[in-house]
């Protein structure tokens, strides 16, 4: 049977579940989800087989104890009935139980995958339900809590979702499967699988998630059979099918080593010119690697659980054949990659067999799994090259070396370049990521294409070519959206989203340090989920495959889509300043982590930011955190450098128990971070913006003292610690001058000032903990202003 009819059938088996909400109860005239899907299945003339598996799908043939031959339709097709069916009780794991008389008929939401993961039984207790708000994902919706959204918003929602996929599902070039998956993407990622459900089997899986899911597991299933040498059109394969404790199945995962070498290993010459083509470079290198994997195997997309991060996760059917394909496919891979790039890049690749009770989520061979796989990268990571090296003893032996490439150190085609009237000597691939770099500001999409274009600037990636403007359409092998992702254009090629999680106020570091405010310098910033590992390996109440990729899919959508919506909304609020726009560039996002330079003030105010919408975004589940790390710097350091300070910070916060975020030298819980924003509304008075420039009505003098005074608190030298009981009267003595002084002047807003900072230094909590960081971001506030000083 051909994979495209296997796969069209298991996307659609449950297109019943989207008409069914989209209609009213007498509408519905006492008809079944099935019952709907398959009469719009007739009306669209879908291929005949395509139709069966809709009308016969959950209580049809597959769940009858009538015999086969009694629905007198051809084995072949009786067969796929199975298949599809079979898929789809694993795909749908706990959330297959079904409970019509519980009373929920479809007009309810999607529950938030966040709310399933807890690390700490003790905190799971009286969570609240959050459903995701009604709408599309380019609606960016947010977790809210159920009760306060009505049924009749989903109903609303839910006429629009089948108005606008019924209008795509018209064209029958987008029954391709790209394109049906980005169709059922957009309409259906918000629309809970099961139509009704007991209270505890709510779904949290989306139906695209599902639709999908049911896809690979029904062509794995169907290619390990053929290769056990089950005959398709005459056998009766109901009980073959339905064997779940066999192995049928490999989850596949992929790493890319060598990723922040690759990024921060440059220079500070001409880096942001090439940054951000670099970043968008790896992306697309995952992609490509994983596409062009699943293309080896003879499958599609319906297969990739996720590709980002440096990493891509697929399930793949457990034979001999697909085992050895992915092998050579790695070797052939990763030989393009040392031709093009030394040492500095490696894919690691491992399989782990599955069986369909494992990913169903009846055993814990799903978790085991997950853990074992990722074992396997990391002691690939630790013999990278190994297979090579066996090979050709001298694989690794010294290249000769005459010019050295000025931002990444390369020596390939070293070519001179001018660039903003300066000459730098750069190599190929710099020249390119220049060049795309350009590119990447005004570009909405992207082609894969079968050959290079003339006057279109290109980029291989191993056996693929990408394109960066207008080519011929019948050169187009896929599209790729990045601006507008889930907008499906007129034509017949394979069609993707792409959103970049891309976000860039400046060119230049040094343009970057122009914009902040007071001391001109860059903040960088990196930040990451915490326990990811857990979370996955122990995290969900129950891991299936589908959960698992749908908890993939929204941690990666957050880092890809929602980051770049927030920092063009934000203005900050954290300093007791006016807000202003973020002037930051994303260097990095996605999969679970992001890193960013920008102006230092900037960098502090996206910080607190995005932790404030990433606890919205996930229901503020107490088990989902993020931490980070923030350091300020002169904008001429070179940038791995920055990102290794940057790196220090991040692990000095998750030491410090994650859910943190280190800055100047503190590690602050996230609320406490809140707590010192608050303390800064002490300074909203006396602290007033001209352009980038702070001015104070306090001197420069007073700072320094009082600054002294609090180092002098905190000092940890031995034999230092009585000393504090002198700073308390030293604080004393140095406060009465400044409000004497001010009682003379008659400036009550400075008094009072200067009386609540005083309050507030009695406190030993803030001397230690909250004082230290303010001084010194306030010293960066107030750096360059000349007044004041005395």
């Amino acid at each position: 049977m051909k994979r495209e009819r296997i796969v069209l059938a298991a996307l659609l088996h449950d297109i019943g579940e989207v008409i069914f909400r989209a209609l009213s109860p007498d509408q519905r005239d006492g008809r079944s989800p099935r019952e709907l899907g398959y009469q719009w299945a007739k009306e669209m003339e879908l291929p005949h087989e395509v139709q069966e598996v809709i009308r016969l799908q959950p209580g049809g043939l597959m769940d009858s104890g009538l015999p086969a031959d009694a629905y007198q339709i051809p084995r072949e097709i009786q067969n796929l009935v199975y298949l599809v069916a079979e898929a789809d009780s694993i795909a749908s794991g706990m959330e297959q139980e079904r409970n019509i008389a519980d009373g929920n008929h479809g007009e309810d939401g999607l529950d938030v995958i966040f709310d399933r993961v807890t690390l700490d039984e003790e905190r799971s207790e009286n969570r609240q339900r959050h459903l995701w708000q009604p709408g599309l994902l380019e609606d960016t919706p947010y977790p809210v809590l159920a009760e306060q959204i009505s049924r009749e918003a989903f109903n609303s929602v839910y006429r629009k979702v089948w108005e606008g996929l019924r209008e795509g599902l018209q064209r029958r070039e987008n029954w391709q499967e790209d394109r049906l998956l980005l169709l059922l993407e957009k309409y259906v990622s918000l629309v809970p699988k099961q139509t009704h459900g007991s209270e505890q089997a709510r779904s949290v899986t989306s139906l695209y998630q599902h639709l999908k899911t049911t896809a690979a597991l029904s062509w794995c299933n169907y290619c390990y059979l053929r290769d056990q040498g089950y005959d398709w059109q005459r056998d009766d394969l109901r009980d073959v099918i339905r064997h779940r404790h066999e192995s049928r199945y490999l989850l596949v995962g992929a790493d890319l080593s060598g990723i922040q070498n690759f990024i921060y290993t440059i220079g500070s010459k001409a880096a942001l010119k090439t940054l951000r083509a670099r970043s968008f470079y790896l992306d697309l290198l995952i992609e490509s690697a994983a596409s062009q994997l699943c293309r080896t195997l003879s499958f599609g997309r319906s297969h990739l659980i996720y590709a980002s991060g440096g990493g891509f996760y697929l399930l793949a059917p457990n034979t001999s054949a697909c085992l050895e394909q992915i092998r050579s496919f790695q070797q052939r891979f990763n030989a393009w990659l040392y031709k093009r790039y030394g040492t500095l890049l490696y894919l690691c690749v491992a399989a782990i067999p599955l069986s369909g009770a494992d990913l169903r989520g009846d055993t814990d061979g799903l978790s085991a799994a997950w853990g074992e796989l990722h074992r396997e990268l990391h002691m690939q990571k630790n013999g990278k090259w190994e297979e090579f090296l066996t090979q050709d003893p001298k694989f690794l032996g010294p290249r000769p070396v005459e010019t050295e490439c000025e931002v990444c150190h390369q020596s390939d085609d070293i070519k001179p370049v001018e660039l903003d009237g300066d000459v730098y000597e750069l190599c190929g691939f710099c020249r390119l990521m220049i060049d795309l770099g350009r590119t990447l500001a005004t570009i909405e999409r992207f082609y894969e294409i079968k050959k290079s274009n003339q006057g279109v600037l290109t980029v291989p990636v191993y056996e693929a070519t990408y394109a960066f403007g207008t080519v011929r359409e019948d050169d187009i092998l896929t599209e790729y959206r990045v601006v507008t992702p889930w907008d499906l254009p007129d034509g017949t090629w394979p069609v993707r989203a792409f959103p970049l999680g891309s976000y860039f106020s400046q060119s230049e570091f040094r343009e970057l340090a122009g914009q902040a405010v007071g001391d001109k310098r860059i903040g960088v910033l990196r930040m990451d989920v915490d326990r990811l590992g857990q979370i996955f390996a122990r995290g969900l109440d129950r891991l299936t495959f589908a959960r698992m990729s749908e908890l993939s899919a929204r941690l990666n959508l957050y880092f890809k889509y929602y980051l770049p919506q927030l920092l063009k909304k934000e203005e900050g609020g954290f300093l007791p300043l006016p807000p202003r726009k973020f002037v930051v560039n994303v260097v990095y996002a996605g999969g679970d982590d992001l890193f960013l330079v920008g102006a230092w003030d900037s960098v502090l105010e996206a910080a607190r930011a995005i932790y404030h919408d990433f606890r919205k975004y996930t229901g503020d589940n107490p088990d989902i955190t993020l931490s980070g790390g923030l350091v300020v710097s002169d904008e001429k350091v070179a940038l791995y450098k920055l990102a290794d300070l940057a790196g220090a910070a991040e692990a000095g916060a998750k030491d410090g128990g994650r859910d943190r975020f280190a800055l100047f030298g503190a590690v602050l819980t996230w609320q406490e971070l809140e707590r010192l924003r608050e303390y800064f509304r002490i300074f909203g008075d006396v602290l007033t913006l001209e352009q980038l420039t702070v001015k104070a009505a306090f001197s420069r003098n007073f700072l320094n003292r009082f600054a002294a005074l609090i180092e002098a608190y905190n000092t940890t030298e031995p034999g230092m610690s009585g000393n504090r009981a002198w700073i308390l009267p030293q604080l004393y003595y140095l406060f009465s001058r400044v409000i004497s002084g001010e009682k003379k002047g008659r400036n009550e807003k400075v008094e009072r000032f200067y009386r609540s900072l005083l309050a507030m230094s009695l406190s030993d909590e803030a001397l230690k903990t909250y004082l230290p960081p303010m001084l010194k971001i306030l010293k960066h506030m107030l750096r360059g202003t000349k007044e004041n000083d005395e």
